[in-house]
């Protein structure tokens, strides 16, 4: 007997059969198939999907962290790429500057030494009586030998400048392709879609089924 006040209603399916229940769980599970999806974020650069429950915000500083991870690995790449070229260069300057010391200290020394040397030859013709072309004979020899010495001075600086500008040139490429990683990266983080992704049998499993019977007053 129904308490007081209550009344029942009798419903017309075969509660006590199996079947009535296996059929339910299957409705049920094609109901959410159907109709469930879950809204999650892609970033396709990065190969990155957010996790269930996880804000835009959160999986945009993941997005953040992988670029820059990705971004290190580049340059260090980078950097192994540009090594030996820059290592050779720089070695090429080091050469390159000693030689250039070593020809402007003989191209100096040329040049006291026919300073020096003219001065006194030209002094000891006039007291000594000798031909006049003799000092200057070899006045012209010390001014070819110091010429020489200073264009061979003259032509390992070039050389020095031009490794110089070189290795510029290289510092500038890298900082270039640093740049276009650092740039390239940064829209990698960016580059963030939202993605509708419906539910599959196999994403459902129905625990448990319960027959509630609920009360109207």
């Amino acid at each position: 007997a129904p308490p007081e006040g209550i009344g029942y209603a009798t419903v017309d399916v075969k509660l006590k059969n199996k079947t009535f229940w296996s059929g339910l769980e299957s409705d049920l599970k094609n109901h959410l198939v159907a109709n469930r999806r879950v809204e999650v974020f892609h970033n396709p650069d990065l190969r990155l999907y957010s996790r269930v429950g996880e804000s835009e915000s959160d999986f945009r500083k993941r997005c953040e962290e992988a670029a820059e991870a990705a971004a290190d690995k580049a340059m260090v790449k980078l950097a192994e790429r540009y090594e030996t070229r820059i290592d050779r260069v720089k070695g090429q300057i080091s050469t390159a500057d000693s030689r250039v010391r070593e020809l402007e200290a003989q191209a100096s020394a040329k040049e006291q030494e026919e300073v020096m040397s003219g001065a006194g030859d030209l002094l000891g013709a006039l007291l000594g009586g000798r031909r006049s072309s003799d000092p200057l004979g070899k006045a012209a020899s010390r001014r070819a030998a110091t010429q020489k010495a200073t264009a061979r001075a003259e032509g390992a600086h070039g050389k020095l400048t031009a490794k110089q500008v070189e290795l510029q040139d290289l510092e500038d490429e890298l900082s270039n392709e640093m740049a276009s990683i650092v740039d390239d990266h940064v829209a990698m983080a960016g580059s963030i879609e939202t993605v509708d992704i419906g539910l599959e049998k196999t994403d459902v499993r129905v625990a448990d089924l319960k027959l509630v019977w609920v009360t109207v007053g």
